[in-house]
């Protein structure tokens, strides 16, 4: 008799390998979920900071410019000139015309703020 030296497929090995996919799948699911939960979420305050980006193209001047013309105060630049740190007024915060995003800060103060706080 002659022995195969190719171990063949067990129903068992089909099964692990089918546990481990679906512990791995619930290991992303859970990871994006917990990932969630650590965003800051949103705040009532009328006057918190928040970072307007522009694009890398604008220059310091023209991204203070147009978040003034929004109606933001400005506190300061960011930690690259198309970043301005600006703070809402009284009424909802409005994206300043050119800028890609307006992020809160909080969490993110290190990325983005350049500098001391006003």
């Amino acid at each position: 008799m002659r022995q195969s030296l190719i171990p063949s497929r067990t129903r068992p090995e089909g099964r692990t390998r089918l546990r481990d996919g679906l512990a791995i799948a619930a290991l992303i699911i859970s990871s994006g979920l917990i990932a969630l939960t650590g965003l800051p979420g949103r705040s009532d305050a009328r006057s918190q900071e928040l970072a307007a980006v522009f694009p890398p193209w604008t220059s310091s001047s023209e991204a203070a410019a147009s978040s003034l013309a929004a109606g933001m105060r400005v506190l300061r630049s960011g930690a690259l000139p198309f970043v301005m740190i600006v703070a809402a007024g009284e009424d909802e915060a409005v994206r300043p015309a050119g800028a890609l995003l307006l992020l809160r800060l909080e969490g993110l103060a290190g990325c983005l703020s350049g500098g001391g706080a006003a």
